[in-house]
């Protein structure tokens, strides 16, 4: 029995298997062989075990930290969404205040040009007839 001790002390887990057992994830037949293995393995040899505990303990910081960044990502992209909120909010009212000041514009053009178009009537007209144009210039 003492021969048989040594034998399996001497037949150490692969880093493969102890990778693959801190980060089982599911109970299927291969992970429960798996476990079961790793686990007699480790009752018996302290090096394994204590190899087992470090990864262990690598993958819950890793775990953990991933979960840590999860929840602020999260947080930030609700942020993010409150901006993208707010920036939609300004670029609609921005185009609306743009909008309006285009249709005043455009209004000042066509008042302008009526300007432009009633001037031009006045001359051709005084230019016929003189006397349209001192009746014109009274009003």
């Amino acid at each position: 029995m003492n021969q048989m001790n040594n034998t399996e002390q001497t037949k150490h887990l692969s880093v493969e298997d102890m990778i693959n057992f801190v980060s089982a994830d599911g109970l299927g037949r291969d992970e429960l062989a798996l476990a079961s293995r790793v686990t007699y393995h480790i009752l018996r040899c302290a090096r394994c075990r204590e190899k087992v505990d470090a990864f262990q303990t690598v993958y819950d910081e890793l775990e953990k930290a991933e979960t840590d960044f999860a929840i602020r990502t999260a947080a930030e992209m609700k942020k993010r969404q409150k901006d993208r909120r707010e920036l939609l909010r300004r670029l609609y009212s921005s185009k609306s205040e743009a909008l309006n000041k285009m249709e005043e514009i455009e209004k000042l053009i066509k008042t302008e040009k009526t300007k432009e178009t009633v001037k031009e009537l006045k001359e051709e007209t005084n230019t016929k007839n003189p006397e349209t144009e001192k009746e014109l210039n009274l009003r």
